[in-house]
């Protein structure tokens, strides 16, 4: 009897390392890529857009496919969405990627990760070298944060939002020197709304001062809803008499400039609305333009708007029905004669992870859609032109003595978004006419050190698996032919 159960545990042993093998050698895995290659449009900058290319053998299990960037050791950039996640549906992809974003200053290797729904995201991703050149961009000047519409006052999830930001801020930049609020950062023009802005800020102590362009929404009545001209006046003086002044006077327009980490700043709001639609004076339009003349074409100038300019950013589409106001035509004529303007909008709550989140004006200056702290809005069903998201997103800027860094982040993930990182020379229009229209597309061409990954590389992880099983299943038919020897040896003695 004892040794029939040791042959049968033999038997069970030998047969499952048999049975081990094959399923070892099948790869059960997701397929990686053959080969892969990104052609950059504009390395020399470090602009992002390309073309990606990808082979997969025949039979491949590949669904979809993610590409992350890479730092130095070939892992992902740490704290970084994918930039671009795409279906696959054959075994050559080729993806025109239309980017307006930067190669992350420390990304060596653009990584492709290939997903199968029975397999999930294959663990090996396949590594593509980069050769975008280094952009010089000077001493750290110092560093502020761009938030937009945070509707304090509208719901519990307002304040969380808000109060998970002012944490972000704290923990990513200690030394920041300004929060700017590009408008709407309470719900309506109701004092418990100011209150509750100055109760959630003292929750977080040491805080930057915190600016505030008005939106729409600092001229509604309490119901939130109204839009009462006769208080327009009583309205804009209860923002006035909330918001610090960078150099501690009373405030009397909705619009005043300052310096910001050693460049002017310009904030810019509106004198009136008529039909929902900000209305900028003759007075202020004036101001603007006399401002702007006035400082150094070769620095950069950040302008803080709440509504945006029709037709530029994301979601002031006309499709889209954000692009509220009604004299922008005079706007973008003014802004378009300095190229060295960068223009910070909100309103329309769009994710930054819209191909649209960045316009480049005609005369070089750009424009950015500053999405939403309260809730996000993206392409998709419903109106106007989309749906509405959870999420909570914005920017750190920093400037330098020759760039300006404008990186968008989702403080509820305390994420990078890869697809609203800007990295930006500021010229004057000549030099950076011709930065744009002489450069060549060159092409980044996998890596041949190391770390470069091998389509067979995976393929010597399952080799190193059937060794141990082919040695468990040796010596278990070595214990079995000792076991049955020894039973015909005792048979043949008795």
């Amino acid at each position: 009897m004892k040794k029939t159960l040791i042959l049968s545990v033999c038997i069970c042993l030998l047969l499952g390392c048999l049975g081990c093998l094959p399923s070892y050698a099948a790869g059960e895995q997701t397929t990686m890529p053959q080969s892969a290659s990104y052609m950059f449009s504009d390395s020399a900058n470090r602009k992002a857009a390309g073309i990606f290319t990808m082979s997969l053998p025949e039979g491949h299990n590949a669904t979809s496919y993610s590409l992350y960037w890479g730092d130095a050791t070939g892992n992902k950039l740490e704290g970084f969405t994918a930039v671009h996640t795409a279906p696959i549906t054959s075994t050559t992809v080729t993806a025109a990627l239309p980017l307006k974003s930067s190669v992350p200053e420390n990304a060596t290797y653009l990584l492709v990760y290939t997903k199968s729904e029975q397999y999930g995201e294959c663990a090996v991703p396949y590594k593509i070298g980069l050769n975008a050149a280094t952009v010089q961009t000077g001493n750290r000047l110092g560093q502020f944060v761009v938030v937009s519409d945070l509707h304090l006052g509208v719901s519990k999830e307002a304040e969380k939002n808000f109060v998970y930001m002012l944490k972000d801020v704290k923990a990513t930049a200690p030394d920041a020197s300004a929060i700017m609020v590009v408008g709407d950062a309470v719900h309506s023009a109701d004092l418990a709304n100011y209150e509750l802005f100055d109760r959630l800020c003292e929750q977080i102590p040491d805080l930057p001062p915190i600016y505030r362009t008005p939106g729409e929404r600092e001229y509604l009545s309490p119901d939130g809803y109204t839009y009462d001209p006769t208080a327009h006046q009583a309205n804009l003086q209860l923002f006035l008499d909330h918001i610090p002044h960078p150099m501690g006077l009373q405030l009397r327009t909705p619009y005043y400039t300052f310096f910001l980490n050693g460049c002017p700043a310009i904030v810019f709001g509106a004198d009136s609305y008529e039909n929902g639609n900000a209305v900028y004076s003759q007075a202020q339009l004036t101001w603007l333009e006399s401002t702007l003349k006035s400082i150094n074409r070769t620095r950069p100038v950040f302008l803080f708007m709440h509504e945006p300019l029709p037709n530029t950013v994301a979601g002031s589409a006309d499709s889209q029905g954000f692009g509220n106001v009604k004299n922008h035509a005079e706007i973008k004529k003014i802004i378009d004669q300095y190229p060295n303007v960068l223009l910070f909008n909100g309103h329309s709550h769009w994710s930054m992870q819209d191909t649209s989140n960045i316009y480049h004006f005609p005369g070089g200056s750009r424009a950015f859609n500053t999405a939403a702290i309260v809730s996000l809005w993206e392409i998709g069903a419903g109106a106007p032109g989309g749906h509405e998201l959870a999420g909570s997103q914005g920017y750190y800027v920093t400037v330098y003595e020759d760039a300006v860094l404008v990186q968008g982040r989702n403080f509820a993930t305390g994420e990078w978004l890869a697809e609203a990182y800007y990295l930006l020379v500021v010229e004057d229009a000549p030099e950076q006419t011709k930065a744009e229209t002489t450069q060549k597309p060159t092409t980044a061409k996998p890596s041949t050190t190391e770390q470069e990954t091998e389509p067979g590389e995976d393929e010597g992880g399952l080799r190193e698996l059937i060794a141990p099983a082919a040695i468990v299943a040796a010596l278990v038919l070595i214990a079995f032919i000792i076991v049955f020897r020894k039973s015909t040896d005792t048979k043949s003695h008795d």
